[in-house]
């Protein structure tokens, strides 16, 4: 081999080891950087955090606006003595004024009782140790946050504020059966609560908030919130309940109910000409007698299947009267109260006493004849039990209604096809036993009857709003059925209704003041398996007032009284008087026949005004009123003086009292308890007396008595 060979290959051989040296160097620093990328989008990932977070779930207001379920802000306050930027010096030194000032602002403990509590977490170096147990408004927290020691940074004081989103239900009504829960109590964060029954749940998309997110990203000092995009708010679902007639309901209800110690009580008030439910309640007592929320919706859910009793006697004569094979003038023998039929004996309430012997159609349902009400559809139909049948769907009384409620009752009504349909079934169904249903189904067919022969479908909310575009979604009345029977047969029927006030058996309840009408119900009640309770009744009272241009409709049960009677017009028929009395003197528009009105409509002003400027803007949508509002502030003041409209700023000072006069019961809440003071409400509606002038210096935890009306 040559000398140059050997240098050839030489230079190959250092060549290729640099070139080798070179491709490690490269792959390794490749590799760094790979690994540096890596690490980087790591961090990135790690100091930044996308969260979600809803907006504030939407209210459910009554017909006025007044809130039935809201939604409060409160927070939760812990500290962590563990983060490592404690201010441990500065705790020990600020200690005394801390402790005191705590006491001052919360009032949950002494001065000495904070200090033994937080020296307690101090020394464990607790890391979510709670300042206090209550929850605070956003007033009480700013004052937290003046305390010296608190204004630091939160990792220096290490004060932990959590944000909880409540559900209120000011009002205070037993409607959370109607209204619903929820459940979960977190309304704003990164959980969304959803509704477990009521109206909670039918409406849980639009009540609940929309989506948003957030972002949290790591800085030298700390965690920073950063929100992306903004969560919308909840819609606001809009009830027909009227709070004045709610409150009378309740009343006059649950001091039946606890007189009686029944079972439960059930009451709801229809306005006749929309189908509108004004007023919807069902109560109960517990273990204790006391009186509480029934645990069921008797009122139009499946607990409230029950035997309608005599009030279903309506259906059978209307029923009958259709066909034309007889009227009012046909005369049946009740004999002595009792008639066999197969191997069953009907009697009549009054059997013992001898009965009632020959009664025309109209004197059987004056007097609630058990008899005479079953000899009659048998006349009619005893040949044919399916065109019975036929006639109690074509009104509709085996459907149930379109609220929008999970539970809502189905009736159960046989027909002659099935296998349960027995020889003794047409006599028994017609005096209200054999079928099921719910009060709401009986009082919509009573209702129909006031209404001139139309059936409204029963409507519980009216429309949703919400901040920025008004009212979005309109629920029209609806009817259900556009006839129920002829002219004839109804005005003949509703002048048998006022008969039985009159002179029939609840001819104990009517009154010189105005005349109404209706029918008195009781049915023995059927346990599972054991057949019917001998002493135990469902006591109900279904009608209409004033009788001459019906206004609204009513209907009362009560389950299983065990004092004071059992019969309908006993029990039930004075608490619907009694609501009906409240609505005379209520409602104006009872004294006076709807009159047509001729002359053409005139443009009115805005309607007199005191609340925030948001919700006014909505409202003056809502009812299309033309006016300009100059006021710039967030709180306002709107009057309508000589025929122009004017608003005024309402600005409100530290330590003074605002004007709350006028406004509903959630906005004065609101504005007075984020100002720190003690809110107590007297009454239902807007605030029409406030037990502290306004400009009046109060400090902060002072009482405020508002009457509402």
């Amino acid at each position: 081999m040559g000398k140059g060979s050997f240098k050839q290959r030489f230079r190959i051989l250092v060549l290729a080891m640099i070139f080798i040296a070179l491709c490690i160097f490269v792959g390794g620093f490749w590799n760094i950087f790979s690994q540096m990328s890596e690490i980087r989008q790591l961090e990135s990932r790690i100091d930044s955090k996308e969260h979600v977070v809803y907006g504030r779930r939407g209210n459910i207001r009554a017909s006025d606006g007044s809130p039935l379920a809201v939604s409060i802000n409160l927070y939760e306050l812990h500290i962590d003595f563990a983060t490592e930027g404690f201010d441990r010096v500065g705790f020990k030194k600020e200690f005394s004024k801390t402790v005191s000032q705590l006491s001052k602002i919360l009032k949950d403990r002494s001065s000495y009782q904070y200090k033994l509590w937080l020296q307690k977490g101090f020394k464990k170096r607790s890391r979510y140790y709670p300042l206090t147990k209550q929850k605070v408004n956003y007033s009480t927290l700013e004052k937290i946050r003046a305390i010296p020691f608190f204004s630091q940074s939160k990792y220096k004081s290490g004060l932990i504020v959590s944000k909880k989103a409540l559900r209120s239900y000011p009002l205070n009504f037993k409607l959370g059966r109607t209204i619903g829960r929820l459940n979960r109590e977190n309304l704003d964060g990164e959980i969304q609560a959803s509704g477990k029954y009521g109206l909670e749940e039918g409406f849980q998309d639009i009540l609940k908030g929309g989506k948003g997110i957030y972002r949290k990203e790591r800085a030298s000092s700390g965690w920073i919130r950063n929100l992306v995009e903004k969560p919308e708010v909840g819609s606001d679902v809009v009830t027909t309940i009227d709070i004045q007639i709610q409150d009378a309901v309740e009343n006059a209800l649950g001091t039946k109910v606890m007189q009686t110690k029944a079972d439960w009580g059930s009451a709801i008030v229809m306005d006749v000409h929309t189908g509108d439910i004004v007023a919807l309640s069902n109560l109960e007592l517990n273990k204790s007698d006391r009186l509480i929320e029934g645990r069921q919706n008797y009122a139009i859910g499946n607990a409230g299947n029950i035997e309608p009793g005599s009030t279903f006697k309506l259906a059978s004569l209307l029923t009958c009267l259709e066909t034309g094979k007889i009227d009012t003038s046909k005369v049946y023998d009740t004999e002595k109260g009792i008639w066999q039929v197969a191997d069953q004996k009907v009697r009549d309430s009054d059997w013992k006493e001898g009965g009632h012997g020959k009664l025309n159609v109209s004197e059987i349902i004056q007097k609630s004849s058990n008899v005479g009400t079953a000899k009659m559809v048998t006349d009619v139909f005893g040949d044919h039990p399916d065109q019975f049948i036929n006639r109690l769907y074509y009104l509709k009384l085996n459907e149930p209604f379109h609220i929008n409620i999970k539970g809502l009752g189905k009736p159960e009504i046989r027909h002659p096809s099935q296998e349960n349909w027995w020889g003794t079934t047409l006599a028994w169904m017609s005096f209200g036993y054999g079928l099921k249903m719910t009060p709401l189904h009986t009082l919509t067919l009573y209702n129909a009857i006031a209404n001139d022969g139309v059936m409204m479908e029963p409507r519980l909310v009216q429309c949703i709003q919400n901040q920025k575009d008004g009212v979005t979604e309109r629920f029209p009345t609806t009817v259900r059925v556009n006839s129920i029977g002829s002219q004839k047969t109804i005005t003949e029927i509703q002048k048998i209704l006022e008969e039985v006030v009159e002179h029939g058996t609840a001819r104990r309840l009517k009154t010189s003041k105005y005349h109404f009408s209706g029918k008195t119900g009781t049915a023995q009640i059927a346990v599972k398996d054991k057949g019917y309770v001998s002493s135990a009744y469902y006591a109900s009272f279904v009608g209409y007032f004033p009788s001459d241009h019906p206004r609204y409709s009513c209907i009362v049960v009560i389950a299983n009284p065990k004092f004071h009677g059992y019969y309908g017009g006993q029990i039930a028929g004075p608490v619907f008087r009694e609501i009906a009395d409240m609505l005379y003197s209520y409602d104006v528009n009872i004294h006076q026949k709807d009159e047509v009105v001729t002359a053409p409509l005139r443009k009115v002003g805005a309607p007199k005004y005191h609340g925030f400027l948001d919700d006014i803007k909505s409202v003056y949508g809502f009812l299309e009123v033309d006016t300009l509002l100059k006021a710039t502030t967030s709180l306002v003041r709107v009057e309508n003086k000589d025929g122009k409209t004017r608003s005024y700023n309402e600005r409100i000072k530290k330590h003074i009292v605002p004007d709350v006069k006028g406004m509903s019961a959630s906005d004065a809440m609101f504005l007075l308890e984020n100002r720190g003071y003690h809110v107590h409400l007297s009454g239902k509606g807007h605030v029409i007396k406030q037990s502290v002038k306004a400009g009046t210096k109060l400090k902060d935890g002072g009482h405020v008595y508002l009457q509402l009306y």
